[in-house]
């Protein structure tokens, strides 16, 4: 990897912070279909955890600057 300054350390964090951010992007797609299974198959139960990560995703409340370890 070339980087310049030493600002080796920050780079590497910041891949790891876009690594978790494409990674959250996965996770939400995911939660979606479950929701959409759930809806399809008139599933019941404690879906909130679901429900939350797709809110927070959609309403991009949840922005690459803010991923952090």
């Amino acid at each position: 990897m070339i980087v310049c300054n030493g600002n080796a350390q920050r780079v590497e964090e910041r891949l790891k912070q876009i690594e978790q951010y494409h990674q959250l992007g996965a996770y939400s797609r995911g939660a979606e279909t479950m929701l959409k299974i759930k809806k399809m198959f008139k599933l019941s139960g404690d879906f909130s955890p679901v429900e939350i990560l797709v809110d927070l995703v959609s309403k991009k409340h949840y922005t690459l600057t803010r991923v952090v370890r």
